[in-house]
């Protein structure tokens, strides 16, 4: 098939050079430096033979070093030749004698550079810029630097000109303050950067933005692995359009993410076609030449796209118009009558598929000052020593960047084994029950000294130790978590604790983080975990893996403490005194009421009704009957009998109103004592603490949930933090354990804010503790990273993988309620207000007491007046017959008592 269509391409050639091919003069000034660019030229011209009746009349002109002087000699003499148009120079050096002969004699002229002069133009000439406009693509890079989401980095640059290239990057900083300090340094002179980059190095910035010529870039980049500068978490973005044809296959330990802009979409099958024809070509002339689409410069496709572009135009203005040769001369006021008709023609008339193919550069439109517009560049990333495409940039749109679905599990295997290359650093904070040393139960004492484990194939080895007291073993929950990961991604890693036991917070005087963050930023650690809180601060400075566990805010406060008891805690509410002297006078009322009735003559009464003149008259108010009367109304229950005189009903007058007293008295101190504990401080919810001043309240100083007071902008959390900072003693405490302490030890004077986690773990081991209204946010415990860190995706599958198999359950259940004492309290909690409310058993039980000795007192009287009874009863009827003893008078037989 390829000689067939080599054969092809020779007939034809050979059929093309039989008809009269009109010549079109073009001065095309370039450099030999790339050999690809002959043969791109020559490819136009062979095209041009092929399909139009037009050849190309190239005068061709290396200018490479060429001085001003002789760039003008050479120009006026190629006016003088009758040329249509000129095409170069690829460099600004020479640029402005050629620009000024064109200009003034109005002969359209084709620039292929970077030129940032024409971004301010504001006349409409004859010249146009096929290279994308300066301004433009200043702003496609501060795009992809925005979009790689870099706020810290450092900036090589070459000159002045890579300082205008990066314009766009520079403006950034605005945005983000001086929170985010960028370093700008300018490349040395000569070959040897290594003290610059060895400055960067000790710097701690892992972001390099890289401007310079690309023939440059390599011997920098090779440098930079020298000093271990390609190790993971490092990032640089190199600042050139030919950066991806740079061959760095020989950077050995490049773990460090590579990205550049091109714009030969070489994945078309359109331009690897065009490429492909040039090989043809050259093996037709007997000269064999592999051409790579990877490598062709920029240059060389700007050349092959401005004369595409200056052809198609002159063909389709043929149609309706005749071009002869116009000779100039530069020292004369002569001008080329044609030339602003075709610098016009090629402004309005888009280049997207011209006479002859596509353009290598994509669509080739101008604005009317000769500014290239709507362009498109490709991201590429260096990806298993090759650069792989992965989003889109256009002019049309250049504040954002159009990524592509790539295909992730070739990344996810690179990554993976990556990791397994080295040894992962974990940092960690010592904290219950995530980071904890090892404890006994056999000796009851923390163990310490360094262990390894693995697995059968020696791809899991844990080291555990800490850097101030030498090598130390640890468990808990983080432990068992980073061993689970470890295992599913087959990597080694090492623990090792933050010196200054700090999660990780912010300090704005100095600019600068600690803890666990800091350690992150340093890169001293790949991962860091405990019961670290994804916050947004932190997501600034690091990424974060998926929540390995949700939890919120909420508050840590002690319980009520619950005395025994009492069997008589219903005489509580009136002292021991009043109760006797209720008793006393109980007695003297009952016996002088009895008295009263038996001296007045109105209690007198006929035992008949009926009987007007009776012989006897009785007496109601026996003792029993006036104690009673005076129990019933002290009771509030009343008696069925009431005295009639007026002296007994005074009495007893008296009696009812001191009873009504008595009886409301009692009744008000019974609720107030039921009540007594709501009048003890206590708390439902935040906004009860907020309202009040006695409990004091804080949290773990410099921590998420300082942070999370601090920033809010609810007004209640804005109050309750005024408070806490303003609170004398002080209430923020060094760790949750000090938190914990300062609850139990003050009681109901102290509450403190920490995570529902750490709650539910300390509630499960000490029953005195409980949690008190609901969360008063949402937030997870995630790992931390580095910034753009390759491991993330992989660790966050990890991660989802042990969340669908239920591994996160139960390592929970495992360290919060089972290991170290976990589970003790169990039983179903109660808030304040419920417990203080309720009348349980305990109280009501001397009541119920008090009743069944009542009962119980009865029954036996009830006895004990029975038997005299039944023994007067037996002696009486034995009075009549004289065979009953005395002894059998007083029998009394059982079925005659009745109880």
């Amino acid at each position: 098939m390829k000689q067939f269509v080599i054969l092809l391409c020779f007939a034809a050639g050979c059929l093309g050079t039989g008809n009269t091919a009109i010549p079109v003069d073009i001065g095309i000034l370039y450099t030999d430096e790339d050999p690809i660019a002959d043969i791109a030229i020559r490819h136009m011209e062979d095209r041009l033979k092929l399909f139009t009746n037009y050849t190309i009349k190239t005068h061709l002109v290396n200018v490479k070093d060429m001085s001003s002087c002789t760039m003008e000699n050479i120009v006026c003499d190629m006016v003088e030749k009758g040329i249509y148009g000129i095409i170069g120079p690829p460099f600004e050096a020479t640029n402005l004698i050629v620009q000024s002969v064109s200009e003034k004699l109005e002969l359209p002229q084709l620039q292929t550079f970077w030129n940032p002069a024409m971004s301010d133009a504001n006349n409409r000439t004859q010249v146009l810029n096929v290279y994308p406009d300066a301004n433009m693509l200043a702003k496609a890079w501060a795009t992809l630097i925005k979009g790689m989401g870099w706020r810290s980095y450092v900036l090589l640059y070459e000159d002045d000109d890579s300082l205008i290239q990066a314009q766009e990057i520079l403006k950034l900083q605005r945005e983000a303050a001086d929170d985010f300090p960028i370093m700008i340094r300018k490349l040395l002179p000569d070959s040897d950067q290594s003290t610059l980059l060895k400055q960067i190095k000790v710097s701690k910035q892992v972001h390099v933005i890289l401007v310079c010529r690309s023939d440059r870039i390599l011997d920098i980049l090779t440098q930079a692995e020298t000093i271990n500068m390609f190790e993971d978490y490092r990032s640089y973005v190199l600042m050139s359009l030919d950066a991806h044809t740079i061959d760095i296959s020989g950077l050995k330990n490049n773990s460090a993410n590579i990205t550049t802009f091109r714009m030969i979409p070489t994945n078309k099958n359109s331009i690897r076609n065009v490429i492909r024809d040039w090989e043809f070509m050259e093996e037709r002339y007997g000269r064999p030449t592999k051409i790579n689409p990877e490598t062709v410069k920029l240059s060389t496709a700007l050349l092959h796209d401005a004369i595409h572009l200056f052809m198609t135009t002159f063909v389709e203005l043929s149609y309706t118009r005749t071009f002869n040769p116009n000779p100039l001369k530069c020292r004369k006021n002569d001008i080329f009558v044609h030339g602003l008709e075709i610098a016009e023609y090629q402004k309005l008339r888009p280049l997207l598929n011209g006479i002859l193919s596509e353009p290598l550069t994509g669509t080739i439109e101008f604005d009317s000052f000769g500014r290239r517009r709507n362009f498109k560049l490709q991201v590429v990333d260096l990806y298993n020593g090759r650069y792989r495409y992965t989003g889109d940039w256009s002019s049309e749109n250049p504040d954002h960047i159009k990524p592509l679905t790539t295909p992730t599990n070739d990344t996810v295997y690179i990554t993976d084994t990556n990791l397994q290359k080295g040894i992962v650093r974990v940092a960690a904070k010592e904290g219950e029950p995530y980071i904890m040393s090892v404890y006994n139960n056999d000796t009851g004492k923390t163990e310490f000294g360094r262990f390894n484990r693995g697995d059968s194939n020696n791809l899991t080895i844990m080291s555990v130790y800490n850097n101030d007291t030498g090598k130390t073993e640890f468990e808990g929950y983080a432990v068992d978590l980073i061993e689970e990961i470890a295992t599913i991604l087959k990597f080694s890693y090492e623990f090792y604790l933050v010196h200054d036991k700090k999660y990780g917070n912010y300090d704005p005087k100095i600019k600068n983080w600690n803890g666990l963050i800091r350690e992150i930023i340093d890169r001293k650690a790949h991962l860091a975990i405990c019961d670290l809180t994804i916050t947004h601060e932190r997501g600034r400075a690091v990424d974060f893996s998926m929540p390995f566990m949700t939890l919120g805010i909420s508050i840590l406060y002690s319980k009520a403490a619950k005395e025994m008891p009492d069997l008589l805690a219903f005489k509580e509410p009136l002292s021991d005194n009043i109760w006797l002297c209720i008793a006393t006078a109980y007695l003297i009322m009952s016996l002088m009421i009895y008295i009263t009735a038996r001296l007045t003559p109105s209690e007198w009464e006929s035992p008949h009704p009926c009987d007007d003149n009776p012989q006897e008259l009785e007496n109601i108010w026996s003792l029993r009957n006036s104690f009673w009367l005076t129990l019933g109304s002290i009771m509030a229950q009343g008696c069925d009998i009431l005295p009639k005189g007026l002296s007994t009903r005074m009495l007893t007058s008296m009696w009812w109103f001191f009873s009504l007293i008595i009886t409301a008295s009692y009744t008000a101190n019974l609720a107030a004592f039921l009540t007594n504990e709501r009048m003890e401080p206590t708390i439902e919810s935040y906004e009860d603490l907020a309202k009040q001043s006695v409990i004091k309240y804080g949290c773990v100083d410099g921590g998420a949930t300082a942070t999370f007071f601090r920033d809010s902008n609810v007004s209640t959390f804005q109050k309750m933090w005024s408070t806490m900072i303003s609170s004398e003693p002080w209430v923020f405490q060094p760790t949750n354990k000090d938190g914990v302490k300062n609850v139990k030890t003050r009681k109901k004077m102290y509450a403190f804010f920490m995570e529902s986690s750490q709650i539910e773990y300390e509630r499960e081991r000490d029953c005195e503790l409980t949690q008190v209204g609901s969360w008063l946010d949402t937030k997870g415990y995630g790992i931390a990273m580095p910034i753009n860190s390759p491991y993330r995706t992989s660790i966050n599958e990890a991660i989802l993988r042990l969340q669908e198999n239920g591994i996160l359950r139960k390592l929970k259940d495992k360290w919060w309620k089972q290991e170290r004492g976990g589970g003790q309290c169990n039983e179903t909690e109660h808030s304040a207000a419920d417990s203080a409310t309720e009348l349980g058993i305990d109280q009501s039980c001397g009541r119920c007491v008090c009743g069944v000795n009542r009962w119980c007192s009865t029954r036996v009287r009830r006895c004990h007046f029975r038997v005299p009874m039944e023994c007067t009863k037996n002696i009486r009827r034995g009075t009549d017959d004289s065979r009953t003893s005395f002894r059998d008078g007083i029998e009394v037989r059982p079925e005659s008592i009745r109880i």
